[in-house]
């Protein structure tokens, strides 16, 4: 089994666990996101998460589960 085969679960989609499930997401991982904020989750699946700033600036779509 390869590394990028494996399932990786980010619990909690805030300012720390949202950009580092958007990074290993966009490296190629399989990532999915639990948040418990209403809705969020919600907004991730549709929209994805965006990491924004000095040099990074993308949108990042992975499932999302609010529970």
């Amino acid at each position: 089994m390869k590394a990028k085969d494996l399932k990786i679960l980010v619990v909690g989609a805030g300012g720390i666990g949202g950009i580092t499930a958007a990074q290993i997401a966009k490296a190629g991982y399989n990532v999915e996101v639990v948040d418990c904020i209403p809705g969020l989750a919600d907004k991730i699946q549709e929209k994805g998460l965006r990491v924004f700033g000095n040099r990074l600036d993308f949108t990042q779509r992975m499932k999302a589960f609010s529970s």
